[in-house]
């Protein structure tokens, strides 16, 4: 963080209030592909070829969604 000489405290204090709310936005979108991995992970029985991997085949759609807007 830089601070130029007409900078106050409560330029600061604005600065991290601003931050923090960054932060725990990083957080909860964090927690919300923990939990999609969590549930995609617990699906998938670790045996077999990738081509029927439920993983791969649910970050395929995301792509496919995301590609299409």
């Amino acid at each position: 963080m830089r601070v130029g000489p007409g900078t106050t405290c409560a330029d600061v204090r604005k600065f991290a209030g601003v931050k923090i709310r960054e932060i725990e936005e990083k957080m909860e979108t964090l927690g919300r592909m923990k939990e999609v991995l969590t549930k995609l992970t617990s699906d998938c029985e670790g045996r077999g070829p990738t081509s029927e991997c439920p993983i791969l085949e649910a970050l395929e759609n995301e792509e496919e969604q995301d590609a299409r807007g």
